[in-house]
C-alpha cells in the first residue's frame, strides 16, 4: 500500500515537473500582450554657475508629430525631477512564465525636454529613448544657465 502512494505521488511530480519544464521551454506555445505602461527618468537640476540645486523646475518633453510626450511626477526632493514616459510593451506570456518583454519603438527615437523655470533659461536637452528606457535608475544632471537681469527686466 505504501509503495502505491509513493509511486503516485513520484508519478504526479515527475509528471508536473515535466509540464513545467516542457512549459519554461515555451513547447505549449506563446501569447503576446500590448501593454502599455511607463517608464521613469530622473533629472537633477543645477545652477550652471555655483552647482546649487535649482527647485521649482518644471519639463515640457516633444517629439516629431508629439507635443505631450511625458508627464512630469512630482519628486518632492530638491533639485530633482521625474517625468513619466509613455511606452507600449510587447509581452511574451507562456502558461506559467513571462517569456520576454520587447518595447515598441516610436516614430521619433529622440525625446526633446525643456526644463523650464522663470528665473534661468529654459534648456531643450535631447536623449535616444532606448537610452532613457535601459536605464530608468540612472540619475540625468541638467546645468540651469541663469538668465540675464537685463532681459529679466525687458519681459
Amino acid at each position: 500500500m505504501k509503495n502505491k502512494i509513493f509511486c503516485a505521488v513520484l508519478v504526479a511530480g515527475v509528471i508536473t515537473a515535466g509540464v513545467v519544464i516542457a512549459d519554461y521551454f515555451s513547447l505549449f506555445g506563446i501569447t503576446q500582450q500590448v501593454k502599455t505602461g511607463f517608464v521613469g527618468a530622473q533629472f537633477k537640476t543645477v545652477d550652471a554657475e555655483n552647482g546649487m540645486l535649482v527647485n521649482d523646475v518644471h519639463v515640457r518633453c516633444f517629439q516629431k508629430m508629439n507635443e505631450n510626450a511625458c508627464g512630469q511626477r512630482d519628486s518632492h526632493e530638491p533639485g530633482k525631477v521625474y517625468i513619466k514616459i509613455p511606452v507600449r510593451r510587447v509581452v511574451s506570456r507562456s502558461l506559467f512564465f513571462n517569456q520576454g518583454e520587447v518595447i515598441i519603438k516610436t516614430r521619433d527615437p529622440k525625446l526633446h525636454i525643456m526644463f523650464i523655470h522663470p528665473d534661468y533659461d529654459n534648456p531643450i536637452n535631447s536623449f535616444e529613448l532606448i537610452e532613457l528606457y535601459a536605464n530608468p535608475d540612472r540619475q540625468f544632471l541638467v546645468n540651469m544657465v541663469p538668465r540675464d537681469e537685463a532681459q529679466v527686466d525687458r519681459e
